[in-house]
């Protein structure tokens, strides 16, 4: 075997692969991107959360500043059919004309 044999042989040698331990299988993949969108959704959830809180602190003072929390439960829930049917009216409205 000359020299020119044996640096075709060495040319002919296939690339090294990368260490399997740095590559990412396609079910790490998935499971990596499953992970972060349960953490976005859990996120979102939270962020909802607080915004329900917060106009539940704000509905209860609008109420106590206009004095209807002066009104038993018993009043509330004859007229809310009525009021939640305003609500949803006006909240077409403005969706209609945005």
């Amino acid at each position: 075997m000359n020299n020119d044999d044996s640096t075709q042989v060495a040319q002919a040698k296939p690339p090294k692969a990368p260490k399997p331990n740095k590559l990412l299988t396609l079910e790490q993949k998935v499971a990596e991107l499953e992970a972060k969108a349960k953490a976005a959704r859990d996120e979102l959830k939270e962020q909802q959360k607080k915004e329900r809180e917060k106009n539940a602190r704000a509905l209860s003072e609008l109420l106590k500043a206009e004095g209807l929390d002066e009104f038993n439960v018993e009043s509330w829930k004859q007229l809310l059919p009525t009021i939640r049917s305003g609500l949803e009216n006006m909240a077409a409205t403005e969706k209609a004309s945005a």
